[in-house]
Order: C-alpha cells, then sequence, then structure tokens
C-alpha cells in the first residue's frame, strides 16, 4: 500500500533533505521531504513548484482518510490523495 510506503520512507529518515515522494503534472510538481525544514510537532517539509513559482509548506500523512495534508506557508492548505504520490526517480 502506497501509505505503507510512505511512512516507511519517513521513519527510515536520512542524513540529507532527501525528497521521498512526488506529484508531477506537466509544469507542476510537488514534493514531500523526509526533514522538517520549517515545519514543527511532527510535520515535514513539503514544496509546490508551478512554473516559476516555489511554494513551501508543512505535510503530514493522514492514514485513515488516505490523504497527505499540508499547510502551506501562504496560508493556503491541501489534502492530497496518497493515491496521486509516486516515488522520485534517482539521478
Amino acid at each position: 500500500m502506497k501509505h505503507a510506503a510512505l511512512a516507511l520512507a519517513l521513519a527510515a529518515g536520512a542524513a540529507q533533505a532527501d525528497v521521498i515522494a512526488v506529484v508531477q503534472r506537466d509544469d507542476l510538481r510537488l514534493e514531500l521531504h523526509n526533514t522538517e525544514g520549517p515545519c514543527q510537532h511532527g510535520a515535514r517539509y513539503a514544496l509546490l513548484v508551478h512554473g516559476k513559482t516555489r511554494t513551501s509548506g508543512c505535510w503530514v500523512l493522514m492514514i485513515g482518510r488516505q490523504e497527505v495534508a499540508i499547510a502551506w506557508l501562504d496560508g493556503d492548505w491541501s489534502a492530497v490523495p496518497i493515491s496521486l504520490f509516486k516515488e522520485p526517480e534517482k539521478l
């Protein structure tokens, strides 16, 4: 299940800020990172790149709802279905 893969990636952690899941659509890319960045209380860093615009946020896994909840630092929020996320391509 995808929520298990996301949970394992988060639990495994890494020494550097790794992208652990992405949603890619045309010129829009949503990245979930495994580090806190500016986030608190267990939330992790998210980045939305839409064309030339970059918006930072904080995400948490909502397993019961099968969603990733994201609070954007511009004051907006999103709930994205876990099923949309893919593992990032390794370079």
